[in-house]
């Protein structure tokens, strides 16, 4: 039989299955307790937090744990949960986090390229026609009040800060920027728009920063605003709830 590549994507011999092994790994309901806990944790989980949040004994969430680092879709690190270091400070523990990179979509989705496209084209005519960066800002701003206005919808009338906050969390994490809220700040731990960025940094990282303001706009709570996040992060803005109140 020929093989069809509509159907996979042009993947190459053996992606197809691996990228299936991914998508079974999280079909356990135990299992995927246990990465929902560890994708919300703003930090690595250990065993024993992992057991405790699923409800299971530690060894049968360490099982479950090692099964999605086998999978590509958490990852290890060890490290001393006492801060001792030396002779008689104990083994380190072993902790979980989310892994670095992961796309397990079948067959993938090639937005990527159409974004590079647009991209391309975008940044000519920036170049001749300056005020063609308000048509982006302002498209971009569109985009993020829509989703600002659904996290808004989210928290009901007159939310908390905290409440708001939350319903960012949830609405940003579905569009794709994995936030955790830490000190009044929504870091984000993913930036959507990576591959793009890679060869078009500055128009992209101006078009985030306008979509994060729609954002703020659309919640329309006082205090959130885009700031500009520290050196190596993942995604170079975050949001600032520090204004409403919130701390934590």
């Amino acid at each position: 039989m020929t093989r069809d590549p509509s159907l996979h994507g042009d993947l190459p011999p053996g992606a197809l299955d691996e990228r299936l092994a991914r998508l079974s790994s999280v079909s356990d309901p135990v299992r995927r307790r246990l990465y929902l806990h560890v994708a919300a944790s703003p930090s690595p989980v250990s065993r024993d937090d992992a057991a405790s949040a699923a409800g299971i004994s530690r060894s049968l969430a360490a099982f479950h744990l090692d099964r999605l680092v086998d999978a590509g879709l958490l990852a290890a690190t060890y490290r001393r949960l006492t801060g001792r270091t030396g002779p008689g400070a104990g083994r380190p523990a072993k902790l979980y986090g989310l892994a670095a990179d992961l796309d397990v979509s079948v067959p993938p989705r090639r937005t990527d390229l159409a974004a590079a496209v647009y991209a391309d084209a975008l940044t000519g005519i920036v170049a001749s026609d300056p005020a063609a960066v308000g048509a982006v800002s302002a498209a971009a701003r569109r985009q993020g009040a829509a989703l600002g206005e659904a996290a808004r919808a989210l928290s009901g009338p007159s939310p908390s800060a905290a409440v708001a906050a939350a319903s960012s969390v949830e609405v940003l994490g579905a569009a794709g920027f994995s936030p955790r809220l830490v000190g009044g700040v929504v870091h984000l731990g993913a930036c959507p728009f990576r591959d793009v960025a890679r060869t078009h940094q500055g128009l992209t990282c101006a078009m985030n920063r306008e979509l994060l303001a729609g954002f703020a706009d659309g919640l329309g709570a006082a205090g959130f605003e885009p700031v500009a996040e520290v050196a190596d992060a993942p995604c170079c803005f975050a949001l600032s709830a520090r204004g409403s109140g919130l701390t934590d």
